[in-house]
């Protein structure tokens, strides 16, 4: 029998890469090169489980490209 996961939670157990890309986009407290290794050293993590599960993904890395995006649009509330 073979397992497949159609959405994995990308951001993290705990929200890492979401308060991660705060730190260098809003405080400016670490570099692109350390958000972008944060963001990887995840990504290794988040295969690793996959693989673990011996399970297959069909899904994207999406979230860091939709959430980065995000924080740079303005927002429009009314």
């Amino acid at each position: 029998m073979s397992t497949t996961i159609i959405g994995f939670p990308r951001l993290g157990e705990f929200r890492e890469l979401k308060f991660t890309t705060e730190k260098n986009t809003f405080r400016k407290e670490i570099s692109e090169e350390e958000l972008l290794a944060a963001a990887k050293e995840l990504r290794a993590k988040h295969w690793n489980i996959v693989k673990e599960k011996k399970a297959s993904l069909k899904s994207h890395q999406m979230t860091f490209l939709t959430m980065t995006t995000s924080l740079m649009l303005p927002s429009f509330s009314t």
